[in-house]
């Protein structure tokens, strides 16, 4: 089951130390399918960097039905964002060993949002 239009996902990073007091997040909205794009939709990238493609094949339709702890972490967010750390969580990131620079710079111009207060 896939969220209904409109249902958004996100992530929020914190800090693992107490003083550096900042945070991160990404937002996620439900992608429409092809046949219900409107036509003035902006297309999407034509060769996304791989990091980009990777994080947003975890919150396409397809993945999104077929994995429900992701689903699930999306429908239970109360605030409409996710922690950052969940994004790095994720089996085939985790395997990349990447930051949450990585993250953050690879999804600029992707469709899912992102969100930093910008203090680390």
């Amino acid at each position: 089951m896939t969220p209904g239009p409109g249902r958004e996902a996100s992530f929020r990073d914190t800090a693992s130390t107490p003083s550096a007091a900042s945070s991160a997040k990404v937002r996620a909205h439900y992608r429409q399918a092809d046949d219900e794009v409107e036509a003035d939709a902006p297309a999407p990238p034509k060769r996304p960097p791989p990091l980009r493609q990777q994080i947003e094949a975890y919150f396409s339709n397809d993945s999104l039905r077929t994995n429900r702890p992701l689903y699930d972490l999306i429908r239970d967010s109360s605030d409409g964002w996710i922690d950052l750390e969940e994004v790095l969580g994720l089996k085939q990131l985790r395997s990349l060993h990447v930051k949450r620079d990585d993250v953050l710079r690879a999804l600029r111009g992707s469709w899912l949002e992102t969100w930093s207060d910008g203090l680390s």
